[in-house]
């Protein structure tokens, strides 16, 4: 999972440092706040610790795992089950076993004292060395022989601690109560799952460990949806984010592909579903160059309908003619290769930039804006052509209902051009004479239509928008017209 496709860039490195800390100790947290939640569970303890009366219930493995001369001095004890420990008073007691459970850093003193524990009866003392709740959960699960339940996995067995799985994933814990059938075997087969990669999952359980990204997603995505595992899900993800999706930066030829790869991956798995929202968020941001490929028209429909609804989404009257924009560059690219796939794919756009020319009908004083138009032509290089096109389109559109807006906000554009100052000058470049003769023969259009249906559209409310010397004039040609 951990392959490279490019070469990332100092600033990408960075970010992915960033990322991978983030969700390190995020895992981290979890398994913190799970083994406080197995502090405060009795039902798989094993050895209870009594002091001023009062018991407090323990597991024996999470003693031996982080204080094994504690552990010891329990074994050591004619009654193992059950520990006496009158030299310390029970809330402070209750307080140093929290931290067995929760804590990176253990006071050893405090009971070594209390209890007059010393190095040549119970071993040596702790040597300084750094540790952990995850390192120290990580050795119990390799070192230590006290796992109460077996798996079969691959032919092989491998034991592990009812409690901790329990604790750490809510499907372990109803997999080992009463009503399920595993509860009463011997040895629990998980299936469709490799040995290794189900010994790569439990280290992650145990120590939060990352070796489970050597296997590929494929093989692990499915095992941890199925039992619950948000963590470790959320871990590969970030994995396909960095190596598959290059954190969603603009597309290349390597990632556009991998994206979709990624969106198979996690077809039909409830707890990837932030990261299909992700990934379809960023086709459809992108969608002039994501949707030219095969691997679209490969999608189900109900994704190809998620990229449809998101991309609606991103549309708006700012950006609606820039969108239609990136439509017909597609759709014209698309109609030179005339492939199967890239049919699939032009009518998807069709259909796209149809919505974008309703949208345009119906806000058209907005989208008319001499700003909004300027950029359009500069994204066309300029050219009056694609903008006689985009105009005639949206005229070829005209109803009783939009006719009015479509005239108020070609005449609006009209006189902005004309009575621009030089404080616009920035505007003048891409609005040539030719743009501006374009959009006077669409006014000269669309007027006409007005003219040839003066009757109902005099009846709209768009209609009481446009000025009296205007209504008049067309109500003349109209007048002619009749005659």
């Amino acid at each position: 999972m951990t392959s490279r496709t490019f070469k990332p860039t100092p600033a990408f490195r960075k970010k992915e440092e960033q990322l991978r800390q983030s969700i390190f100790l995020e895992t981290k947290e979890k398994l913190q706040n799970d083994m406080q939640k197995l502090f405060k569970d009795t039902q798989y303890c094993d050895v209870v610790l009594v002091s001023q009366s009062n018991e407090l219930p323990v597991h024996s493995f999470i003693v031996e795992a982080r204080f094994p001369e504690f552990y010891k001095f329990i074994q050591d004890q004619p009654d193992s089950c059950k520990i006496n420990i009158p030299e310390v008073p029970f809330a402070e007691l209750e307080g140093w076993v929290k931290t067995l459970y929760s804590e990176d850093n253990i006071n050893h003193m405090f009971i070594k004292e209390a209890l007059r524990l010393n190095e040549e009866k119970n071993g040596k003392q702790p040597t300084g060395e750094k540790v952990s709740l995850s390192g120290d959960l990580l050795s119990l699960f390799n070192e230590s022989s006290t796992g109460d339940v077996e798996f079969s996995v691959g032919g092989k067995t491998v034991k592990a601690h009812k409690a901790i799985l329990a604790a750490r994933y809510d499907y372990f814990g109803a997999m080992f109560s009463s009503s399920w059938r595993e509860a009463s075997q011997s040895s629990i087969v998980i299936p469709d799952v490799s040995y290794e990669i189900f010994l790569a999952t439990l280290k992650f359980i145990y120590g939060v460990t990352q070796d489970i990204l050597s296997f590929p997603a494929s093989k692990v995505f499915r095992f941890a949806d199925m039992y619950g595992m948000q963590d470790l899900v959320d871990l590969i993800v970030v994995d396909l984010k960095i190596t598959k999706c290059h954190l969603f930066h603009k597309p290349c030829e390597h990632c556009i592909p991998q994206v979709y790869e990624c969106l198979k991956l996690c077809e039909g798995l409830y707890q990837t579903k932030n990261f299909q929202l992700q990934c379809i968020q960023w086709i459809s941001k992108h969608f002039q160059k994501t949707l030219a490929c095969r691997q679209f028209p490969r999608m189900s429909d109900n994704f190809q309908n998620d990229v449809r609804q998101e991309i609606h989404k991103q549309i708006s009257s700012s950006t609606v003619s820039l969108t239609w924009l990136k439509c017909n560059t597609l759709i014209t690219s698309l109609k030179n290769l005339n492939t199967s796939w890239s049919q699939t794919v032009v009518k998807f756009v069709e259909e796209i930039r149809d919505q974008c020319l309703k949208i345009t009908g119906e806000n058209f004083p907005v989208v008319s804006e001499l700003s909004t138009i300027a950029v359009f032509i500069k994204e066309t290089n300029n050219s009056s052509s694609l903008l006689e096109q985009f105009l005639n389109e949206i005229l070829e559109r005209l109803t009783v209902i939009n006719c009015c807006y479509i005239l108020q906000g070609l005449q609006k554009l009209i006189d902005r051009v004309q009575a621009m100052d030089e404080s616009e000058s920035h505007y003048r470049n891409p609005f040539d004479s030719e743009s501006l003769q374009v959009v006077q023969e669409c006014l000269k259009r669309c007027e006409k239509f007005i003219i040839g249906r003066i009757g109902p559209v005099s009846q709209t409310k768009a209609w009481k928008d446009i000025s009296s010397s205007k209504q008049q004039e067309l109500k003349s040609s109209a007048f002619f017209v009749d005659l």
